[in-house]
């Protein structure tokens, strides 16, 4: 089966960007999908005060999967 032709979705969103809203819902959609360990709503908390940290440690903290017990 032939992949999606998705350029017309990407033409009109390039019109219409995704909103604050939009960004954050889908960020913690695929981060459940793809990363289940991580605290999204905690990294986006921090992602979304980026520009006002004084240091990334916490940032880079929340990059970190928590390892599931055994």
């Amino acid at each position: 089966m032939p992949a999606p032709n998705r350029s017309a979705h990407r033409k009109k969103r390039a019109r219409r960007p995704l909103t604050d809203a939009e960004l954050s819902a889908k960020f913690r959609d695929l981060a459940l999908f793809g990363a289940p360990g991580l605290a999204p709503a905690r990294l986006l908390k921090v992602l979304w005060s980026l520009e006002t940290l004084s240091d990334i440690e916490p940032l880079l903290k929340l990059t970190i999967p928590a390892i599931p017990n055994s």
